[in-house]
C-alpha cells in the first residue's frame, strides 16, 4: 500500500516541477524580451552590414579587376613610350655626337680656309703693291685702257676677307690680263713729248709690248725721231735726227703705205 503511494507522489511530483520551470522560463523570458529583441535588432544590422560590405567588396574586386587591366595596359603602354623615349635619346645622342664630330671637321675646314684666305691675302697685297709700282713704267695706251682698275686699287688702301678682297683680285687679275694681251702686239699713240732743246712736239709713238718704243714728229721742221724705254719714274725717251727714216718707213709698213719688209729700228740704247 505504502508503494502504490510513493507511486502516486512521484508522479504528481514531476508535473509540478515542470509548471515551476516553466513558470521560472516565463518569468525570465518576460524581464529579458526587450534586451533580448534590441540585440536580435542589432544582430540583424550587423548582417545586413555584412551583406553589403561583401557585396561592396564584390564590386570593389569587380572594379579593380576592371581597372587592373586598365592600368595594366596603360603600364605597358608607358613602358613602350619610355622605351621608344630611350631609342630616341639614344639616336640624339648619336645624332649629337655625330654633329660634334662635323663640327669639329668644319671647324679644321675653317681653320685650313682662313689660313688659305690669310695667305691669300698677303699675295694679293703684295701683287697690288707691286701693279701700282709699275704704273709709271706702263705705255701710254696700256694706262689708258687700265686707268679705271688702277684707280680702284688706289682706293683700296686696306685688304679684308670677302667682297672687298675678291673685287681687289679681279681687278689685279683684269690688269695682269690686259698687261700680257698688250705685250703680244704692236700699239700706237700720239703723245706731246718734250725734245732736249725744250720743244714740246707732237709725235706719233709705236710701243713694241712692254719693253721698247720709237716716235716720230707729226708737225714741225726739222723732223725729229726718238725711241724710248720703261724707267723707274716713267719712261725715258732718246732723241735722234738719224733716226727720222727707219722710224718713218717702220710707220708706213705699219700702216701698209709700203710693202712688208726688214727695218733696221732703234730698239735698244747705245751705251755712253
Amino acid at each position: 500500500m505504502e508503494g502504490v503511494f510513493q507511486n502516486i507522489r512521484r508522479h504528481l511530483i514531476r508535473p509540478r516541477m515542470a509548471l515551476v520551470l516553466w513558470a521560472g522560463l516565463l518569468l525570465f523570458s518576460e524581464s529579458d524580451a526587450v534586451l533580448a529583441a534590441s540585440q536580435l535588432h542589432k544582430l540583424q544590422t550587423l548582417v545586413d552590414e555584412l551583406i553589403q560590405l561583401q557585396k561592396e567588396k564584390r564590386d570593389v574586386l569587380q572594379q579593380w579587376n576592371q581597372d587592373e587591366r586598365v592600368l595594366t595596359a596603360e603600364k605597358n603602354l608607358l613602358e613602350n613610350r619610355k622605351q621608344n623615349l630611350a631609342d630616341k635619346r639614344t639616336q640624339q645622342q648619336k645624332n649629337i655626337d655625330g654633329l660634334k664630330a662635323e663640327k669639329r671637321e668644319l671647324t679644321e675646314r675653317r681653320n685650313e680656309l682662313q689660313q688659305a684666305v690669310d695667305e691669300l691675302t698677303a699675295v694679293t697685297r703684295r701683287f697690288r703693291s707691286k701693279i701700282l709700282s709699275l704704273t709709271d713704267r706702263m705705255p701710254a695706251p696700256l694706262y689708258k685702257d687700265l686707268e679705271s682698275s688702277i684707280r680702284k686699287l688706289e682706293k683700296r688702301r686696306e685688304l679684308v676677307p670677302g667682297e672687298n678682297l675678291l673685287s681687289c683680285m679681279r681687278t689685279c687679275t683684269e690688269i695682269v690680263r690686259e698687261t700680257a694681251t698688250f705685250n703680244r702686239d704692236l700699239h700706237t699713240t700720239r703723245r706731246i713729248l718734250t725734245t732736249p732743246d725744250g720743244e714740246r712736239r707732237e709725235m706719233r709713238v709705236m710701243y713694241i709690248g712692254l719693253s721698247s718704243a720709237f716716235g716720230i714728229s707729226t708737225t714741225g721742221t726739222p723732223a725729229v725721231a726718238c725711241r724710248g724705254k720703261p724707267a723707274e719714274n716713267g719712261w725715258q725717251w732718246s732723241w735722234g735726227r738719224e733716226w727720222v727714216q727707219p722710224v718713218r718707213r717702220a710707220f708706213r709698213v705699219y700702216d701698209k703705205d709700203d710693202p712688208a719688209s726688214f727695218v733696221d729700228l732703234p730698239l735698244a740704247f747705245d751705251e755712253e
